[in-house]
Order: structure tokens, then C-alpha cells, then sequence
């Protein structure tokens, strides 16, 4: 998908712009990664695409909690768990968690539970 984003000061396409995340995680950077996975769905969105937006954000919330399917699995992450918010704390780190309350509040605001749904 070539979406052409043009500002004043630049040209370009958000598919030149897949690699960074996938550079990042070859290099364990799972916290960077996961910051430009945020970034990259913001682009998105603001771009028009809410289903590619709704990728990026997921997959970035599934590096922060070092886990597959998080948005739809959390209950059962934390089912165990008598300290919820010490066991994500523990998990997640403190930016991880304010990472992932921005990527939860965006899923929520802008994408919709029709399309969490469908996709």
C-alpha cells in the first residue's frame, strides 16, 4: 500500500517507511521498535487508514507486553494475578505502560470496535 504523505518539507511514501521497526527488532530494540510501530500507525490514521493504523498499533502493543494477540487476550494474561497493576508494571516497565495506554486509548478513539472485531 503506497500512501503519499506531502508536507512542506518532504515527500514520501509510508511504505518506505516499513523497514525501521524491522531494523530496530533485529537489533533488540523491542522498546524503539515498538515506538515506531506507534509512530507508523499514527501515520496511517492520519493518512486515511484506519485498518493499516489498527495493524501498527496492535503489533506495538504486543511487543510492549512481550506477548501475541494482547488486545484481545489481556484478560486471560492477567487472570492469575492478584496486583494487576504491579504484574503489568513488572511486565511492561513504566514507559511500556504509558506507551500502552497511548496505543489502547488511539485503538479505542479512532479505530472502533467494529473493525477490532472484523479484523
Amino acid at each position: 500500500m503506497f500512501v503519499h504523505l506531502t508536507t512542506k518539507f518532504c515527500y514520501f511514501t509510508l511504505h518506505q517507511l516499513v523497514c525501521p521497526p524491522e531494523l530496530l527488532l533485529a537489533k533488540n530494540e523491542r522498546d524503539l521498535a515498538a515506538q515506531a510501530m506507534h509512530e507508523l500507525g499514527n501515520l496511517h490514521f492520519h493518512a486515511g487508514s484506519a485498518r493499516a493504523a489498527y495493524k501498527w498499533w496492535t503489533s506495538a502493543l504486543d511487543l510492549v507486553f512481550h506477548a501475541e494477540d494482547v488486545l484481545h487476550g489481556w484478560r486471560d494474561m492477567i487472570k492469575d494475578v492478584t496486583d494487576v497493576s504491579t504484574e503489568i508494571l513488572a511486565r511492561c516497565g513504566m514507559w511500556g505502560c504509558m506507551l500502552a495506554g497511548s496505543l489502547t486509548s488511539n485503538i479505542a478513539q479512532y479505530v472502533g470496535w467494529e473493525l477490532c472485531l472484523v479484523i
